[in-house]
C-alpha cells in the first residue's frame, strides 16, 4: 500500500508491525487554504489508490462530493 501516492503532499505513509498506515495529521490538514479540501483529497487518493490496486470498478461507484 505505501507504492500509493497520497494527497496532499503532507500525507505520509506510516510502517508498523509490517503493515502501512496512510497519515495525514490535523496539523497538516488545518493551514491549508481550504482544510475540508485537502481532508477530502486525502480520502479520495487513498481510497482511489487502494481499490485501483485491487482491480475493484471505481468509475462504477464515483460520486462528486461538491
Amino acid at each position: 500500500m505505501a507504492q500509493i501516492l497520497l494527497a496532499p503532499d503532507t500525507a505520509v505513509w506510516a510502517e508498523k508491525n509490517g503493515g502501512a498506515l496512510a497519515i495525514l495529521t490535523y496539523d497538516d490538514a488545518r493551514p491549508a487554504e481550504d482544510p475540508s479540501q485537502a481532508i477530502l483529497s486525502f480520502l479520495h487518493s487513498l481510497y482511489d489508490g487502494a481499490a485501483n490496486r485491487c482491480g475493484w470498478p471505481t468509475q462504477d461507484v464515483w460520486h462528486d462530493h461538491a
